[in-house]
């Protein structure tokens, strides 16, 4: 079950703030069929000239912003009038709460003129696409990325002399159980996977979700963490959340933890269990569920995988030297000849040492 009551934890750069969102009806059960919310759109004759309606079916407002910045960014070669309809997310029966979703977007993407549809007979917005360039072909593969992430997990959680943030950092790590790496330059487009995943989370899926993003604001952590607060965690906690316990935390290669790229997580806040449950041992290469990690069992994990680079830096060694073997024999020296190889020059006697008869 998740937790009922706020609290500040620790994070890479500081508290890690929560997202919690106030108290809200949640998501629609009753659906309105896709198909009659577009015709009744499309009869309304309120709606921009020349416009293109898209009817989305999600469920959660989270959804909808990820389609309304996906459409936005998805690299037209011109600007194009778009007109989605929303009829089956938490905000489509609240005109003003619709309005508060319309006017972050808004905010956040500039010269795409997004306003809320009033007097629509069902939720909608309009907003103009903007021409962009499409995204750059990544170097790396999903499966290299998070090979490298997993590999900086590891060695950050068993160097961690913090035992809160070890604690703290490691369940939350721990209990990933989907993780997407976004190829992303462009803040519209990151923005576009960011709600997509909180969508997946808001709309049922369990667990929490790793975001890596290989391509986005590398070079400044102070800048990176300023747009996750404003345009990610600021509106995730205002409304976004369907009322789940969200919160976030970050990581960036020049931030204190120094990930090899920036990270995001989205994580269901849930106290420890008590230290007294048993749930096995704990191993930081398994998936863990969230919530079944404890102080005790973490620190056993640690301990395993100090012990485990211990051998593994053992087994680099060279061999020793036999001590029946001169490791410095023959410098400075003439080697000793062998039975089995015997010049002649080392056979003939030196005339200037000879003795006198």
């Amino acid at each position: 079950c998740h937790g009922t009551r706020s609290q500040q934890l620790r994070g890479p750069s500081g508290p890690l703030r929560s997202a919690r969102a106030k108290t809200s009806p949640g998501l629609r059960v009753a659906m309105v069929d896709s198909s009659e919310a577009l015709k009744q759109l499309q009869d309304w004759g309120g709606a921009p000239p020349n416009s293109r309606f898209i009817c989305s079916s999600s469920k959660s407002d989270a959804g909808v912003m990820a389609e309304i910045f996906s459409e936005v960014s998805n690299g037209r070669k011109s600007a194009e009038q778009m007109i989605l309809i929303a009829p089956n997310c938490r905000s489509a029966s609240d005109s003003s709460a619709m309005q508060r979703l319309a006017q972050h977007v808004k905010l956040s993407c500039d010269g795409a003129n997004v306003q809320n549809l009033e007097g629509a007979p069902q939720a909608a917005v309009s907003f103009m696409t903007v021409p962009a360039a499409a995204e750059p072909a990544s170097e790396l593969t999903k499966e290299q990325v998070m090979g490298q992430v997993l590999d900086w997990f590891q060695s950050m959680m068993v160097n961690l002399t913090d035992e809160e943030d070890f604690i703290e950092i490691g369940r939350i790590l721990l209990s990933v159980q989907q993780y997407a790496v976004c190829p992303a330059t462009d803040p519209l487009r990151f923005q576009a996977a960011f709600w997509k995943e909180v969508a997946t989370l808001v709309e049922g899926t369990e667990g929490n979700t790793m975001m890596v993003a290989p391509n986005f604001m590398l070079e400044d952590a102070e800048a990176f963490d300023q747009f996750v607060h404003r345009q990610l965690e600021a509106p995730l906690a205002l409304f976004a959340s369907e009322g789940k316990q969200l919160r976030i935390s970050t990581y960036h290669p020049e931030g204190p933890k120094a990930s090899p790229w920036p990270i995001i997580q989205i994580y269901f806040f849930d106290p420890a269990p008590a230290k007294e449950q048993d749930f096995g041992d704990v191993d930081f290469e398994s998936e863990m569920e969230w919530g079944k990690t404890t102080k005790e069992e973490l620190l056993l994990a640690k301990a395993r995988a100090l012990a485990k680079e211990e051998e593994e830096a053992a087994a680099k060694m060279p061999a020793s030297i036999p001590l029946e073997v001169d490791p410095f024999k023959g410098f400075g020296n003439k080697p000793e000849s062998s039975a089995g190889n015997k010049s002649e020059k080392g056979n003939k006697p030196d005339k200037g040492n000879a003795p006198e008869k």
